[in-house]
């Protein structure tokens, strides 16, 4: 309940930060684009580590067995026609700070999982979250 605390409020500070420097729309954007990015994160973790860090049972192992490659490549495919979008309503900064954020997210995420031994839906929750935060935080950076 902590971790969801403290990302949301590094959220709503990174927003904040972006748009109290007039960048509403490079706020707009970044949202969109954390979402996008962290959503389509998940497809693609499924099929590259899932499958092999999974407990057994439960929505994660679900979610891995689920998930085929050509789902994640159309995740993949859609999230960069977003961002391809959101770069020409924003700028490059969003998605610059995509790829720094998924980055970052992926690595954090990599690290939990590795200390979990396991890729749950606990798991695939953090990294969603993470990279959220990862690309807000990368937009405030940058902008």
């Amino acid at each position: 309940m902590v971790a969801i605390v403290v990302a949301l409020g590094l959220d709503v500070a990174a927003l904040a930060e972006i748009a109290g420097r007039g960048g509403g729309l490079l706020a707009m954007a970044a949202l969109v684009a954390a979402a996008a990015v962290s959503r389509a994160a998940a497809p693609a973790w499924a099929v590259i580590v899932g499958r092999h860090r999974r407990p057994q049972g439960g929505l994660g192992t679900w979610f891995a067995d689920a998930t085929t490659g050509p789902a994640a490549g159309v995740a993949l495919a859609s999230v960069a026609i977003v961002v391809a979008a959101l770069v020409e309503l924003a700028g490059p900064r969003v998605a610059l700070a995509a790829v720094i954020g998924a980055v970052g997210g992926s690595a954090i995420a990599g690290g939990l999982i590795r200390l979990r031994r396991q890729l749950d839906g606990d798991g695939y929750g953090a990294l969603i979250e993470v990279t959220v935060a990862a690309i807000l935080l990368a937009a405030a950076l940058l902008g």
